[in-house]
């Protein structure tokens, strides 16, 4: 019997010394160790991203865990936005950080065109309580359709672009060491059009240029 007792403690100690490793992986992997390129239109019509500025929202901590071949993602609120969220996911703010990640999540399992309502909606809601960003590339002063950012902490990701014909934000788990977004908001459009197809000399033309206002 005192050799079964001492083989569970034995049992007992080597699971307890698993479930730290698992925990010290997760929490090495989730600081400051990952990068996310950020890619825009480059195909017509293209968007450069010269004088435009990238805006990064971490909505979400993320750590990860792995049990043999199974990974598993537990989610924490940035308390930054979670009012924000609150809102906009129309839950109470007092709501466990489990609440919000299903909220957000059930979007996901409704439609694509709720989930990308949804980071609209934290945009412009981010945009109107002037909240301060995760992190930004600063006015880009170079033409370019790709931008890098280094040195990000795992986390659920909210990616904004200024300068769109609308407001058209996308959303990323950056969880591997390397991770890529393709952005889907397109630049501003400006057509010129003419009153008349034909003229002579002398003749008066009346010219109409439309063009969206970009989403500042």
């Amino acid at each position: 019997m005192k050799r079964m007792k001492k083989i569970m403690a034995l049992m007992l100690a080597a699971i307890m010394m698993m479930a730290m490793s698992v925990t010290a992986f997760a929490a090495e992997g989730a600081t400051g160790a990952h990068t996310l390129t950020v890619n825009v239109k480059s195909t017509e019509p293209a968007q450069d991203l010269k004088g435009q500025t990238i805006n990064l929202y971490k909505l979400f901590d993320v750590t990860e865990s792995k049990s043999g071949e199974t990974t598993n993602y537990a989610y924490t609120v940035n308390n930054t936005y979670k009012a924000a969220l609150a809102s906009v996911l129309k839950i109470d703010e007092t709501s466990k950080d489990e609440d919000f990640a299903a909220a957000v999540t059930k979007l996901g399992s409704d439609n694509a065109t709720a989930v990308q309502k949804f980071a609209n909606d934290f945009t412009a809601k981010a945009l109107t309580d002037n909240l301060g960003v995760t992190k930004t590339s600063g006015k880009i002063t170079e033409s370019k359709t790709t931008y890098e950012f280094t040195g990000l902490d795992a986390g659920y990701y909210l990616v904004y672009v200024t300068g769109g014909k609308e407001i058209q934000s996308s959303l990323v788990t950056v969880d591997a060491t390397t991770n890529t977004v393709n952005l889907k908001t397109e630049a501003p459009s400006i057509t010129k059009t003419a009153d008349k197809e034909t003229v002579s000399i002398g003749q008066v033309v009346k010219y109409t240029v439309t063009g969206s206002i970009p989403d500042t």
